[in-house]
Parts: C-alpha cells; structure tokens; sequence
C-alpha cells in the first residue's frame, strides 16, 4: 500500500501548523504573565555573581501547584490556617493592583537597606548589605499567584 505524496504534504502541513499555534499560544501566556528578573552579587570570598536571570513568571503558577506541604514555611501555613486568611490576601491583591507606582516598604539600618516597591506591573525587591546585593523583579501577576495560593483558592 502506498501513500501519495499529497497526503503526506497534508500530514506535515497539519502537524507544523499546530506546532506553530502551540509556541503562540507559548509565547503569548510568557508575555502575559511577565519575566522574573533576578541579579544577585555576593562579596564574600565564597560569593557569587548572577545577573540577568531571567525566568518566565508563568512558571509560579507551576511551582505553587507542585510544592509539597513539607516544604512551605511554618509561619506560611499557620496564616494560611486563620479564618481571615482569604478576604486579607483578596484585599491585599486588590490594594496592590489599585495603588500608584511607588515604594511600598523601606527599611535601613547603619549597614543594611530593604526596599519593596511597584512600578508598573512589577514589583520590585532590592536588598543591600555589606556583603551582598539582591535585586528581584516579578510581575504583578505572579504575586497575584502566589497571594491566590496562600489564600487557598
């Protein structure tokens, strides 16, 4: 039994066509969901330096549904148990999601500063100390993720 080279055409045009809708479906849901950036330098003879890592915030919603109970923090699962847990972090969504671009949170000390902000559709983490520099930004959505998640939704 043979096949023509029409059906085999046909075969291959179909398949590469939803190859093709797949990485713009792919590409589309990155895009919408953002990029983590994270830089880190560490000073210490033993440190490090990472820069411009960059990873999909797409894959938050991935890492909360795999993440075993064991691993999530004590402090974590005990706000998570309160009656109020749901409707905090639902108003804490809504207040990040309404509030203006800014720093959110600011903390220094005589050798270490913290800052928390948002700008545009990020929020942005940079911490300094003596020995090392961490920066991390992750997309609105992803912390939207993250707070469904501890709210158990």
């Amino acid at each position: 039994m043979t096949t023509s080279p029409r059906k085999f055409l046909i075969l291959f045009g179909a398949a590469a066509a939803l190859l093709v809708c797949g990485g713009v479906v792919l590409g589309v849901a990155v895009q919408r969901a953002g990029m983590i950036e994270i830089d880190v330098r560490a000073t210490s003879p033993e440190g490090c330096e990472i820069r411009g890592l960059r990873l999909p915030g797409c894959l938050v919603h991935g890492v909360l549904r795999c993440m075993p109970r064991s691993r999530i923090p004590a402090a974590y699962q005990e706000f998570a148990s309160t009656a109020l847990r749901r409707d905090a972090l639902r108003g804490i969504r809504r207040a990040l999601d309404r509030c203006p671009d800014g720093v959110l949170v600011e903390v220094e000390s005589s050798d270490d500063k913290v800052r928390i902000e948002k700008r545009g559709r990020h929020l942005i983490v940079v911490a300094d100390t003596p020995d090392e520099a961490v920066r991390v930004q992750v997309p609105m959505a992803a912390v939207g993720a993250l707070l469904e998640h501890a709210a158990g939704t």
